[in-house]
């Protein structure tokens, strides 16, 4: 042999030409129905219940589709097809779940959607025409739960929705068709006993079983808390496949969770986590935890200091599992159904960067649509397929394919007779990224940096940038839109108010739900509370008890509620009623007993008549609660309200504080630029002045 000729490698697990791309998916796989109803009317059915309803479905309309990890393993599956089902795959697909065993041909067929044609409660069983599933293979953990008390099943979700008066459709109802897993890991749900042999996933363990390949592409975690995705099962595929390499470079991880910390993400140590993405259940746990901002996002499109805290927190959890240097995103999905992103993307050595898409400002869908699983599987067929490529030019092809994606399964709720499921979008992997991007892009270090000087006293709230000086007013405005709070007990209050608010929307009791605000005078409640309604989509009722005359004034104010619902365009749309000054007595007594039954079973009684007040949200604000005299119905009052009495000012919040100093300077530069809007400029000076105003 010449010594010039370089000997050729040696044969090993890199990836080549032959070798078709393999990923493996471990996760909560879910069946989900969507039935959209309207009224029944007909005189001759028994045993109507509540509600009688009927179908809009047609004879040849499809309810069934997957979610979870079943939808991101068939997005993966469809890359590199065309819209009939036929081309060449980007990869095959493996998919770990749990499941009932008889539906094991089932649900392989639906990671293709022709198959799910016509597929609804007319029929019982329904012909369907696999399609080359060659490439497609679920490996069911069931068989390995020797535990004859705890039955394992295929979960299903049954989504009831309503056609609406106006031609639209509401979700009306859900019905969930899970067994829980029968054991508890560190207080988590399992499926799977540390003694388990997951060995045999290796092995053919039956007629028509394939084992799982030696070496994987990738592998993709979407965990929905169902019991799949554990510490003992993240343990044996590090150790299957975490000293594997391709290429040279370690096997990539993709990862979505709804648990905002999943006690297993530990587990990955010396593991490349490529991707971890928040989907929307787990951004609002996060925001939850927060003990002062519940914003992810302030209305100008620009990531709050507390959304950047929390993408920073989980990205300093990814440098402790893998050395510095790799690729890796970590991208948020804070707003449900919308496709607004934020995330931190280091790729190499290279400064990290910040992608916003700000789309939640936009007009919502009509008809809530999954979204999370479909970006999170479209992103990591962009990303295996194109390694080349940013984060932001996959990202941007991702979120463009989603929006799709989501028109068309909309429609299958809109238009149930007339959709069909094989024109589902396919993930386009050779189109070229747009230009100019979709996606704005900032230095991450220099976004931290701007907000460490517009929440520091030192810098008068100023920020320096490029030479210029300047207060920006909406960065004193991330939990309310166009309201400034800075202070604990403000954000604290506002929070409270704000989960409350999530909480009416998302609970069908139609008992009313109530809170009580303890504030003095002209603190700006009202204002507070009429953009907080905004904010989370309420319509506003607003009343002062202190510009009333006698306790009748009162009932006309339930009246006024009463034919306000009632002449809404919109019933679906929920009210906040807003009751101010509820200190102030009328005709020499107080008026909490004028509210006890409003606010417990929505009624009010008026010349011994009893009236129906429709399901509001009340917030009453106030001085305190006068619970001194028994006859006074103060503690009644109390004992009734869902979430009270919330401190708005409260005393531990130091007058002299950076904080409270701070946020009187944005109030003051709030009102200068309301009462004289052709001010430009203002002096530190001024500034000072602001800062030592009294509260």
């Amino acid at each position: 042999m010449r010594a010039d000729v370089p000997t050729p490698p040696e044969p090993g697990p890199c990836r080549s030409e032959q070798r078709r791309l393999s990923v493996l998916v471990l996760g909560d796989l879910v069946v989900d129905e969507h039935w959209v109803t309207g009224i029944e009317r007909s005189p001759t059915a028994s045993r109507r219940g509540l509600s009688h309803s009927h179908a809009l479905h047609a004879l040849n309309t499809t309810v069934d589709t997957l979610s979870g990890a079943g939808l991101t393993a068939s997005v993966l599956a469809r890359a590199g097809l065309n819209p009939d089902g036929s081309g060449t795959p980007l990869c095959e697909v493996h998919a770990i779940g749990v499941w009932h065993p008889s539906d094991q041909r089932v649900l392989r067929a639906m990671m293709i959607p022709q198959n799910t044609q016509g597929r609804s409660p007319y029929k019982v069983s329904w012909p369907f025409t696999e399609y080359n599933l060659d490439y497609i293979h679920l490996h069911n953990l069931a068989p390995f739960i020797n535990d004859a008390e705890s039955p394992y099943a295929t979960t299903t979700v049954i989504r009831v929705y309503e056609r609406t008066a106006n031609d639209g459709v509401r979700l009306q109802k859900r019905i969930d068709w899970e067994l829980h897993p029968h054991a508890e890991v560190n207080g988590s749900p399992s499926w799977i006993k540390a003694e388990t042999d997951l060995e045999k996933l290796l092995k053919p363990i039956g007629s028509g079983q394939v084992p799982l390949p030696e070496i994987v592409d990738a592998i993709i975690i979407k965990d929905l808390v169902k019991g799949v995705v554990t510490e003992k099962m993240i343990e044996w595929l590090v150790n299957v496949y975490g000293e594997k390499r391709i290429e040279g470079r370690p096997i990539p991880w993709f990862i979505s969770s709804k648990a905002f910390k999943p006690g297993w993400l530990k587990k990955l140590h010396n593991q490349h986590v490529q991707l971890l993405v928040i989907p929307p259940v787990a951004a609002q746990e996060a925001a939850r935890r927060n003990e002062t901002s519940s914003s992810w996002c302030v209305a100008q499109g620009v990531p709050s200091p507390h959304a950047l805290e929390l993408l920073e927190s989980q990205d300093r959890k990814l440098q402790k599992l893998f050395p510095p240097g790799q690729d890796r995103l970590v991208l948020a999905l804070p707003v449900p159904e919308r496709t607004c992103v934020i995330a931190k993307s280091c790729e190499g050595k290279s400064e990290p960067w910040l992608l916003v898409q700000p789309d939640y400002a936009l007009q919502p869908p009509r008809v809530g649509v999954p979204m999370a699983s479909v970006l999170f599987g479209a992103l990591v067929a962009l990303t295996i397929k194109h390694r080349d490529r940013t984060h932001r030019e996959n990202l941007d092809i991702a979120l463009d394919f989603t929006k799709k994606w989501m028109e068309h399964q909309s429609m299958r709720i809109e238009s149930p007779d007339g959709w069909k499921p094989e024109e589902e979008p396919v993930v386009p992997l050779d189109v070229a990224p747009p230009n100019p991007s979709r996606l704005r892009r900032d230095e991450w270090h220099l976004a931290v940096k701007t907000w460490k000087q517009a929440y520091s006293f030192i810098s008068r709230g100023i920020i320096e940038h490029g030479g210029l000086k300047q207060i920006e007013l909406w960065r004193a405005m991330t939990d309310v839109d166009r309201y400034v709070s800075l202070t604990k007990s403000k954000r604290s209050a506002i929070r409270s108010l704000g989960l409350l608010l999530d909480r009416y929307k998302e609970c069908t009791d139609e008992r009313p739900l109530s809170a009580m605000l303890l504030a003095r005078p002209g603190s700006g409640k009202t204002y507070l509370m009429s953009k907080l309604a905004a904010q989370h989509g309420f319509d506003f009722l607003s009343f002062n008890v202190a510009q009333m005359l006698q306790k009748s004034d009162l009932f006309d104010a339930f009246d006024t509620i009463v034919s306000t619902r009632a002449a809404q365009l919109h019933p679906e749309k929920p009210t906040l009623v807003f009751f101010d000054e509820i200190n102030v007595e009328l005709e020499s007594s107080p008026v909490y007993t004028v509210f006890l039954d409003p606010i417990d079973c929505s009624t009010y009684r008026r010349a011994g008549k009893a009236f129906h007040i429709p399901r509001c949200l009340w917030v009453f604000a106030g001085t305190g609660i006068d619970e001194s005299r028994r006859e006074t119905k103060g503690s009644d009052f109390k004992s009734r309200l869902t979430l009270g009495p919330i401190n708005f000012d409260a005393e531990s919040d130091d007058a002299d504080s950076d904080d409270a100093k701070l946020e009187r300077i944005y109030l003051g530069v709030s009102m200068l630029k309301q009462e004289f809007p052709e001010v430009r400029f203002v002096s530190k000076k001024v500034l000072e002045a602001f800062a030592h105003l009294k509260p």
